[in-house]
């Protein structure tokens, strides 16, 4: 998607007229033909309402409604009531490391599906292709190597080839129909390399190394390029601690180092940093920005942190938004309709069930719909699915 008019960009009245005007044509279209044609054309449609929300932050209130109805309208009218966005969680350190489940954010009902093959924890997840790919971890004897891939229309879980290098705590995003996972550690090291799994291909292969080798960092990709945000990269994060991670003082210094890999040169390109050094983030991407929440530091009170930024990449620096109700890291990310989900977690010694939500229009955080179980570090993501499925 190419920049907004210069209108647009300033909120002017004949900006907002312009695309309430267009919003309701394409959805008289939408509506007509029953459902596009070309179901290629899917993935712009999920995103009308989170377009609708960027552009209400220069609205009037009464606007902002009637724009973000019509937005709903124009999604509604082409695929009718059968399309639903589902936010799913996977594994994570819970009572059991292979559950899953998913929560319909309309109705704030959790429901369960199939468990993972193998149960893990700290890995990383990304919604490609309308599936779920669940990338390394650890189940309990080290990071491991394996990828499992879920398929909401079938239902079931499939094995893939596993990634070149063992990987726990790493970050990704998919870019052009290829998945991409970077850094992670392994039982003795931080890793600073990257790969990169077409599924036509049905192999994995290694791209650049980034500038900062890192574990626990957040991945987010705008504009068809993959942010990897702050982390934790010192040597001493690397030695094993027997008594959990909750019980070795001041071992997690974070990070403010993001870099972005660009898939066409296969390279990275540093970014400017963050405003606060964090690790174990989440990340989301929405509205042509980065937004980050939350995670752990120890230079800052306990460690554990509520405060939020955002990044628009070649426009503006990182700027401070409102915090969390609570702080937490290990949390699950994900972004429906204008709002940022953040579910679960840990803050302290506990594992937490409780959710927040932002909804980026109007600035703010309210509670979400707990998970059945408290859950952290599991892998989390959005996809969208007809009715049934």
């Amino acid at each position: 998607m190419g920049r907004p008019p210069p209108e647009v960009q300033d909120g002017s009245a004949r900006g907002r007229a312009a695309i309430l005007r267009n919003l309701r044509v394409i959805g008289r279209r939408c509506r007509a033909r029953g459902r596009f044609a070309d179901a290629s054309t899917l993935g712009p449609l999920l995103y009308v309402e989170d377009l609708a929300a960027a552009v209400s932050e220069h609205l009037q209130s009464h606007e902002a409604c009637a724009l973000r109805a019509t937005a709903r309208a124009v999604r509604q009218g082409a695929w009718g009531s059968k399309l639903r966005s589902y936010v799913y969680a996977f594994g994570g350190e819970c009572a059991d490391t292979g559950h899953t489940e998913r929560l319909r954010p309309e109705t704030g009902a959790w429901e369960a599906l199939p468990p993972m093959g193998q149960g893990r924890m700290w890995a990383t997840g990304v919604a490609m292709q309308g599936c779920l790919f669940v990338c390394g971890g650890s189940h309990g004897l080290g990071p491991v190597d394996l990828v499992e891939c879920f398929s909401p229309r079938r239902g079931c879980w499939s094995t893939l080839p596993p990634m070149k290098s063992r990987r726990a705590w790493a970050s990704g995003g998919a870019i052009g129909g290829c998945l991409y996972i970077c850094g992670g550690r392994d039982l003795n090291r931080c890793h600073s390399s990257a790969e990169c799994f077409n599924p036509e291909v049905g192999e994995w292969e290694a791209v650049g190394n980034m500038r900062c080798a890192r574990y626990g960092a957040a991945g987010a990709v705008v504009s068809g390029r993959l942010y990897v945000c702050g982390g934790f990269a010192t040597p001493r994060h690397l030695a094993p601690n027997p008594e959990g991670p909750e019980t070795s003082a001041k071992q997690f210094w974070g990070i403010d180092s993001v870099e972005r890999f660009d898939a066409e040169v296969r390279d990275w390109a540093e970014m400017p940093p963050m405003r606060h050094r964090r690790g174990w983030s989440v990340a989301a991407a929405a509205l042509g920005h980065v937004y980050m929440c939350g995670g752990r530091n120890e230079d800052q009170g306990d460690g554990v942190l509520s405060s939020v930024e955002r990044f628009m990449p070649e426009l503006a620096p990182w700027e401070t938004l409102p915090s969390m109700g609570k702080g937490r890291h290990a949390a699950i990310g994900a972004v429906v309709g204008g709002r940022i989900y953040v579910l679960g977690g840990r803050a302290g010694r506990s594992i937490l069930r409780t959710s927040e939500v932002f909804d980026i229009a109007q600035g703010g955080w309210s509670p979400a719909p707990h998970m059945a179980e408290g859950r952290a570090w599991a892998v989390g993501a959005v996809l969208a699915s007809t009715a049934g499925s």
